[in-house]
């Protein structure tokens, strides 16, 4: 079970005038033969009763030995609930909130993390001491029942030289069951005011969550106080609630086949003929997971279901998610969304699907930058596109309504959006400011608890005049009310509440009149910037509708420019989809820029993956490739490894003994360079980082490291993470460390002696690759030192690391192998068979053999997917790793993994297979999984993006786990264009070397070179899937490859395939990626 739940039904038969009693027991035991024993023993509700008495007793009896009163205790208990759930009438004053400007890194000064719930206790006299005594004993008790809080004591008294009560509250401390917490986290801190400066007494008032004034009367009489009244709106009036005048509304029902136009249609959605991907609803249908959209720029992004839900950040999608990112594929909640209501009916609807989802059919387009959804409510046409500007940290919404009715129509729209300004709400709520900018008729809100973040200010915007506002979320949806039915919505308005303490939202409420046949355009603006002022000047910049729409179109005729470069046109359509359009946008707007999706949300970036997945870009967008590997150079320590990831803000990263990291960076430099020809990015000076290196006992640090005074060259840099990388075990082969390119394998080399086979094959490529960069720069000692360094490498994988029919995965600490026919699990593993081909290291014959083994063991056919590994982990007594902790063909462990996959791919295409290439790559293209509502059903999610990976578990099997944030995207754009289509371009040369089915007549592709375009037509008249290609350029007959000319013409370029005994082998050797 993969998302497991506890779900019991029991059937009871009450007689008239009885009753009867039902037992819900939850227990934990370590066995599952104590688990049935309990069971039994609970099944009697007697032993329930027995159980339930006896908890009694103990709390009684626990309660004597603390000298506790039960009342006391009820009054404890009554506290920590508002400790847990703050209400305003017990926290500090607003205006304390409100005045604070400092963060959480002040409160490290006063000796206090900041971490736990904090309760301030004021006390300005010794008649105070008696509810200083009683809130010792709550937080005692507290502890003992798991509730961990800071408890502050702060003392009022005016300074003097006795420091009698200053005395007091320490003696009382130490005699306390409290003394040994004394200015420990979760513990009690006594601070003197007088010792403090007013902002940091401010601090501590609106870090409280509650605020408790010692005056010696006791938590009785503090917990009686009468809260705060809640002075909501009336109730609204509805005259004709429920009648629609008979033919106001027209009625014109859908006879159309949604599917009609559309490609792959699969029942619920297929891709139109503008590339969107277009999902149809009705009665009840969703798609069996959430099938999302993850929109971004480098500044900002959003993501968004099918349904109208998701989540919006600025900045960082971790650390500044402005509303709040839910990890729920079941219930896909919503936080964000326009609520509709028809003043004369009362009727309440939203133009998307969720949170209020109506019978009547919605239309869902996600396209590349936006998302549009259609729907119709009794007349009501309503059109919702959101999309991004190309840089401003700002989401654009325009919601067009238009009135087909013959009626007026007279509504209310509400916005309504949970704030975070953080990582969850949960933590940040407490802290959350608001206030309504009269000038711009939008609501701010801000955070400055959070030093990373503490000038930020988040803003809601929409283009009509506010009527009503409120940023309580209390009041909007009700105690214990829904998002789909909320209590503001039943009444006349919102009150206009701001400020602090309060739970935090925005909801913006406007009246719209529509005549008939009239339509309207309202715009919505989320976002964020440094300054009020500049959140101004975007929403005076954007919020007229014309400039939003402006904005949105510009931002998606910049990814039409992109997907423009390069466009293919082949015998299959779903293959031409994710090659021209979705591959490279996920790759970029999820990958690179959101670095969120809705499976993980991390806005960090991992070093080996934005490097790899930036070697997509060398031909749309170059600049991106070029930026980040800059930008991964300056994320290198002085000694040559690397941060595994790091947060882009702060710098905070891990540094780990993961021993593939740093070798991505010369090899995608090295692709970069060839494809771009810009040998100039070997000379850039980047600085190195220095920060404390591990401990032999120590895995991995997570800390923020100083930029160095020591600088490198590019090439220089690349030279220190190989020399770093090369090291060597106890058969010839690196040092796995804490793992390599498979995280999960963290235990196989956790003492420092476990060797990578995968990694050697890796080395071999990049270091051979490397030395021709150092022969071009004259630095023949590197040259030299490299190609020893990969000679020895093949030599020692030739000598230990065969096992027969394939290539072992590892060696542990012990000596003992991985990834071996006599290993009890993970007999064989598919990176390190690929790997002897891609690198060009391994035997002929033994590369061939290995990848013969792979496909009988990992390529399961019936269910078109290619596995990771086999036997998945379970028992073993080798402990691999955390990969051991997934079940059995879940993940890396056992299932398909497609970023491993598509090496697959290209590795059987550089042995020249076209037939099985092009099969295994349509085994991993999403399209195909979810052809029909049969496949639809069993794959679950998307079908226009890769997932990063699909299950082998049991009754599970071909079900696609997360997707879009997964590297497998540009993955599968390389091994399509480059590896299947044979696009190969070097500086200003272009190569076109395919390997394709043999029943392929050809294809086409049209390249943007610069100013140039290159049509290019493939011909394949003897049915070749790989061989000699004989060129034309313009009708003129050229050798071996397509000289690129910047002259602003168009090209015409014909390849036509020829038979050639020994293209494979030259395949393998020359046409390396």
């Amino acid at each position: 079970m993969l998302d497991p739940i506890f779900s019991l039904r029991v059937k009871v038969r009450i007689p008239p005038g009885g009753s009867t009693n039902v037992a819900f027991t939850t227990f934990v035991t370590d066995k599952r033969e104590r688990a049935i024993e309990l069971a039994d023993l609970y099944h009697d509700p007697y032993s329930a009763r027995r159980a339930l008495d006896l908890s009694w007793a103990q709390a009684q009896a626990e309660l004597r030995d603390l000298g506790i009163a039960p009342a006391d205790a009820a009054l404890y208990q009554d506290l920590a609930g508002h400790l847990i759930f703050p209400h305003p009438g017990f926290r500090p004053a607003q205006s304390a909130v409100e005045e604070n400007r400092l963060g959480q890194d002040a409160l490290w000064a006063l000796g206090i993390s900041g971490d736990w719930p904090i309760l301030l206790a004021t006390i300005d006299s010794q008649v105070g001491m008696p509810s200083v005594r009683q809130l010792l004993r709550t937080h005692h008790y507290w502890r003992l029942k798991g509730i961990t809080c800071d408890l502050v004591i702060l003392n009022l008294h005016p300074f003097s030289y006795m420091q009698e009560l200053s005395d007091e509250l320490l003696a009382t401390a130490m005699a306390s069951s409290e003394a040994g917490l004394l200015d420990r986290p979760g513990g009690v801190f006594i601070r003197r005011a007088d010792l403090l400066k007013p902002e940091d007494i401010t601090l501590l008032k609106a870090m409280a969550r509650v605020q408790v004034n010692c005056d010696g009367l006791g938590l009785g009489n503090f917990l009686e106080f009468p809260g705060v009244e809640d002075r909501y709106p009336p109730k609204l009036e509805i005259m004709n609630r429920d009648i629609v005048p008979l033919g106001t509304v027209p009625i014109h029902p859908d006879t159309a086949d949604p599917g009609t136009g559309l490609q792959c249609f699969n029942g619920l959605g297929g891709f139109n003929a503008q590339g969107e991907y277009e999902i149809h609803l009705s009665g009840s249908d969703l798609p069996p997971a959430p099938w999302i959209n993850v929109v971004g720029n480098p500044a900002a992004g959003f993501i968004v279901s099918e349904g109208g839900s998701g989540t919006t950040w600025a900045g960082n999608s971790f650390f500044y998610r402005i509303t709040p990112w839910h990890n729920d594929p079941v219930r896909d909640p919503s936080s964000d969304c326009v609520f509709l209501r028809d003043d004369s009916t009362g009727d309440l609807w939203t133009p998307t699907a969720l949170p209020i989802h109506e019978p009547t059919p919605y239309k869902v387009r996600h396209g590349a930058g936006y998302s549009v959804f259609d729907h119709t409510h009794q007349g009501l046409t309503s059109s919702l596109r959101i999309g991004v500007d190309q840089n401003d940290p700002v989401k654009i919404s325009v919601l067009t309504l238009r009135n087909d009715s013959k009626t007026r129509k007279k509504l209310t729209l509400t916005w309504y959006l949970e704030w975070v300004l953080g990582v969850t709400r949960e933590l940040t709520q407490y802290q959350i400011r608001t206030s309504f900018d009269e000038p711009t008729q939008s609501m701010f809100a801000r955070n400055y608890f959070d030093p990373q973040f503490a000038e930020t200010v988040a803003f809601a915007s929409i283009s009509e005049r506010v009527a009503y506002y409120t940023a309580d979320r209390r009041e909007f949806l009700g105690r214990n009310g829904t998002i789909s039915s909320p209590a503001a919505l039943e009444r006349a308005g919102l009150s206009g509440t701001i400020g602090a303490t309060i739970d935090p939202c925005c909801a913006l409420q406007v009246s719209v009149t529509i005549e008939p046949r009239e339509s309207r355009d309202i715009v919505m603006l989320l976002g964020a910037a440094q300054s009020e002022d500049a959140v101004r000047e975007i929403i005076g910049r954007l919020r007229p509708t014309a400039s939003a729409n402006t904005a949105v179109d510009a931002n998606v005729k910049s990814w039409q420019h992109r997907f423009d470069t390069i466009k293919v046109k082949t015998p299959e359509p779903t293959f031409d989809l994710m090659v021209n359009r979705w591959s490279l946008y996920q790759a970029l707007s999820c990958r690179m820029w959101a670095r969120s999706a809705l499976y993980q949300s991390s806005g960090a970036f991992g070093f080996r993956d934005q490097l790899q997945d930036s070697m997509a870009f060398v031909y749309a967008d170059p600049d991106v490739a070029r930026d980040h590997i800059l930008k991964a150079a300056s994320r290198q320590f002085i000694e040559g490894d690397v941060q595994h990831w790091w947060h882009p803000q702060s710098g905070r990263g891990v540094r780990t003994k993961f021993s593939d990291d740093l070798v991505w960076l010369p090899y995608v430099i090295d692709h970069y360079v060839n494809v771009a020809c810009d040998r100039g990015i070997f000379d850039v000076e980047i600085p190195y980082l220095t920060m404390r290196e591990l401990n032999p006992d120590e895995h991995e640090i997570y800390d923020l490291p100083k930029v160095s005074e020591e600088k490198g060259t590019i090439y220089d840099h690349c030279l220190r993470a190989l020399r770093r990388a090369s090291t060597t075990g106890a058969h010839g082969l690196p040092l796995i460390g804490s793992g390599d390119w498979n995280d999960g394998m963290n235990r196989v080399g956790i003492e420092g002696k476990g060797e990578s086979v995968w990694l050697a094959w890796f080395l071999i490529t990049t270091l051979r690759k490397f030395a021709l960069h150092a022969d071009r720069r004259g630095d023949a000692q590197a040259r030299d030192e490299m190609l020893a360094k990969a000679d020895g490498y093949a030599e020692a994988i030739d000598r230990t690391a065969w096992d027969g029919e394939w290539y072992r995965r590892a060696y542990f600490d012990d000596g003992s192998p991985l990834g071996s026919r006599t290993s009890d699990e993970c007999k064989i593993d598919s990176i390190a068979q690929s790997w002897s081909v891609i690198s060009g290291g391994g035997r002929p014959d033994r590369a061939r053999q290995a990848m013969q083994s792979l496909n009988k063991y990992l390529v399961r056919d019936d269910a078109r997917l290619i596995m990771l590994l086999t036997p998945p982990f379970d028992k073993t007594t080798h402990d691999p790793g955390y990969i051991q902790g997934y079940l059995p063909g879940v993940r890396e462990n056992g299932a398909q993994y497609t970023h491993a996959a598509l090496w697959v791919v290209l590795a059987t295409a550089l042995q020249g297979d076209g037939n099985r290439a092009f099969e295994l790559f349509q085994m991993l293209n999403p399209i195909t999984h979810a052809i029909d509502a049969k496949s639809v059903d069993i794959y679950k999610v998307e079908p226009y993006v890769v997932a990063a990976d699909v299950y082998t578990a049991k009754g599970h099997l071909g079900r696609g786990g997360w997707t879009w944030y997964t590297g497998s995207a540009s993955w599968m754009y390389r091994s399509a264009l480059e590896a299947i289509l044979g696009f190969q371009q070097q500086g200003e040369k272009l190569f076109i070397k395919p390997c394709i089915p043999d029943k392929w007549k050809g294809f086409t592709i049209e390249y943007r070179f610069r100013s140039s375009t290159y049509e290019i037509t493939v011909e394949n008249p003897d049915g070749m899937q790989c061989g000699n290609v004989e060129l034309t350029v313009d009708g003129r007959a050229v050798e071996e490859a397509v000289d690129l000319i910047d002259d602003g013409k168009h090209h015409r370029v014909t390849a036509s395939l020829r038979s050639s005994p020994s293209a494979a082998p030259e395949r393998a050797e020359k046409a390396r990626l």
